[in-house]
């Protein structure tokens, strides 16, 4: 499965942004280990990833269909896992 980040920005509910013109592409059988000081935003960008959250802008899409977070509320399964 591919996995691609196009433009995301992220805010926080408070105010604060933590991700502005963020894109990646992840390719199928490729790792990508995401280092970084604690509070930097990994787990966010994880959870956007897995569709827990969704950008402010921009669009996360597994094999070319969005990730979407709103399928997570109805309980269907994404093609992306989060685990912790």
């Amino acid at each position: 499965m591919s996995l691609e980040v196009r433009d995301i920005s992220f805010r926080y509910p408070c105010g604060r942004e933590l991700y502005r013109g963020l894109s990646l592409s992840v390719e199928p059988g490729e790792r990508v280990a995401l280092t970084a000081p604690s509070g930097r935003g990994k787990t966010t960008l994880c959870r956007l990833l897995a569709g827990y959250l969704e950008p402010s802008v921009g669009r996360v899409l597994a094999d070319g269909e969005p990730v979407r977070p709103v399928a997570r509320l109805r309980g269907e399964a994404s093609p992306v896992q989060l685990l912790p």
